[in-house]
């Protein structure tokens, strides 16, 4: 799955990348992905509405009726790119439980 915002429109957000319904027995999980983050947009350096996560990974246990955090990709704790190179990509994993 791919969800490139790259050229997206401010009056379209937040974009959703949704996958298929997944079921997490009690052995642990891992989501991994890679990212890429420019440095031009917001770095979420504060979570309010003036400097939002560019980037949220969430969670819904019933059926997308409402969604938890898992990780906000922020300034602290994720690269941003300041130019386009393919070497701007960098993975990320999060561990899932039951």
């Amino acid at each position: 799955m791919c969800l490139d915002v790259y050229n997206a429109q401010v009056a379209y957000n937040p974009y959703n990348l949704t996958s298929p319904n997944i079921s997490l027995p009690a052995a642990p999980k891992q989501l991994t992905y890679y990212y890429w983050l420019g440095s031009d947009g917001y770095q979420g350096t504060d979570p309010g509405a003036s400097d939002p996560y560019p980037l949220t990974v969430q969670i819904s246990t019933n059926g997308g009726s409402t969604w938890t955090d898992l990780y906000n990709h922020s300034s602290s704790n994720s690269t941003f790119a300041t130019d386009n190179s393919i070497s701007n990509w960098h993975l990320n994993t999060i561990y899932l439980t039951a």
